[in-house]
């Protein structure tokens, strides 16, 4: 059995580091194939690394490199990539995962480009093959002028029998709210689908990454953020809220990634690194990361106190998986809507597992996070049954499960489907 993987193409993908939450997922789906004895092939930019050693996988290089590419160190000159070069680059790809998948043909196609162009090929090819979209992002970053394309593709990939995969129930939600709701203002943009079409198109949920069995240690005095310097990752506005006047001064590990130098991210410059300024005092005990070692951030989580999961529109938060799975319980910052607080990680771990505040700075905010602090559990029986927990819902054996059921799934809705024969056969 062959599966195609399409990559997706913002960043590069190294040997020896993961680049984002996408990634990690991909990666997942790479493992549960091979150990399933699936040949995969990966389909990635041209600047990625052969990043597994198996005699079942192939790294099928497309010929332009990845977005990051542009905006490297070693292109510091080089502007922004425009909205139109993006395309352009996104088109490109586009023909060569044509070629890759009619040259491969694989028995199940995986997506996970956000990408317009993408998402029509692998509908086109969703015609016979099976294929999974993996859907990454929330309403907030991605209701823009393409989600009309996209949706109807979706529709299509739909009816073909294919499957438009959610990371989190809450996520699913989310989406059909905010399109039930684009239909029903009259919009003639979205005449070509219905309520129950919407409903039927995001359905499928699969949670999208796993985390390997440890050993609970005993918590440490130290509370541990890991992040991206993104504006959408919303460092600043745990920053800020830590700076009111209600908030008690605790030790701090703030550990973030960045491709390049932070001196020329500007979300730092602006945003983050005025609020640290003011927070290095000596009340405060905090450590900045960057690009810290994998193994120096795991010995962080596994003594963390707890940990803070600042960005309120995350689809499935990996990180508070990692801080789980070691213990330590999360700290996360909600959005209202429609007066009703809520974030992914509920999905993920429960209420009882998560401490929800609400993102804003304000009074209310700032208290509830100082009552999170100071109640956050150190004792070793609950760090152990967050574990236990974490564990039993979101190990590799369950992961694994869950994408072959819809595999399963898939191979039955395709079973009318007869490949064509070659001619020697």
């Amino acid at each position: 059995m062959k599966v195609v993987i399409v990559g997706q193409t913002l960043n590069r993908n190294r040997a020896n580091k993961i680049s984002g939450g996408i990634q990690t997922v991909e990666r997942l789906h790479v493992k549960i194939f091979l150990d399933q004895g699936w040949e995969v092939f990966f389909l990635a930019p041209s600047d990625s690394d052969e990043f597994v050693s198996h005699l079942s996988f192939k790294l099928c290089k497309l010929r332009s490199p990845s977005e990051e590419f542009y905006t490297s160190d070693n292109y510091a000159s080089k502007p922004k990539l425009s909205r139109s070069e993006k395309g352009k680059l996104n088109k490109s790809k586009a023909v060569d995962m044509t070629e890759w998948i009619n040259e491969i043909e694989p028995d199940l196609i995986i997506n996970h480009s956000f990408s317009s162009s993408h998402i029509r090929v692998v509908t086109k090819f969703s015609k016979t093959i099976p294929t999974m979209c993996f859907v990454h992002n929330l309403p907030d970053t991605a209701m823009d002028i393409g989600i009309i394309a996209k949706l109807q593709f979706y529709l299509e990939l739909t009816k073909n029998g294919s499957f438009l995969v959610n990371v989190t129930k809450y996520q699913r939600d989310l989406w059909r709210s905010a399109l039930k709701k684009r239909v029903a203002s009259g919009s003639e943009s979205f005449k070509f689908i219905s309520d129950t079409e919407i409903d039927q198109v995001y359905d499928r949920v699969c949670a999208p990454v796993y985390v390997d069995d440890q050993e609970v240690k005993e918590a440490g005095e130290r509370f541990i953020v890991i992040t991206r310097l993104d504006p959408i990752k919303n460092l600043h506005g745990l920053l800020e809220l830590l700076s009111h006047p209600s908030v008690e001064p605790f030790p701090l590990d703030i550990f973030v990634a960045e491709p390049g130098s932070i001196d020329n991210n500007e979300y730092w410059s602006t945003r983050v690194e005025p609020v640290m300024v003011e927070l290095f005092t000596d009340e405060w005990d905090i450590k900045l990361h960057v690009n810290a070692l994998r193994e120096d951030l795991l010995k962080s989580l596994a003594t963390a106190s707890g940990n803070f999961v600042p960005c309120p529109i995350e689809s499935a938060s990996i990180t508070l998986l990692e801080a789980s799975i070691a213990g330590a319980k999360s700290i996360v910052f909600g959005k209202k809507r429609d007066d009703v607080l809520g974030h992914a990680a509920v999905d993920l771990l429960g209420p009882d597992n998560v401490c929800l505040i609400e993102s804003k700075y304000s009074d209310e905010s700032a208290i509830a996070l100082q009552k999170a602090v100071e109640n956050i559990s150190g004792e070793l029986k609950d760090r152990v049954n967050l574990h236990d927990y974490t564990l039993k819902n979101h190990s590799f054996s369950t992961r694994t499960y869950d994408i072959m059921k819809l595999v399963e799934d898939l191979q039955t809705s395709y079973s009318h489907v007869q490949k064509e024969a070659k001619l020697w056969e």
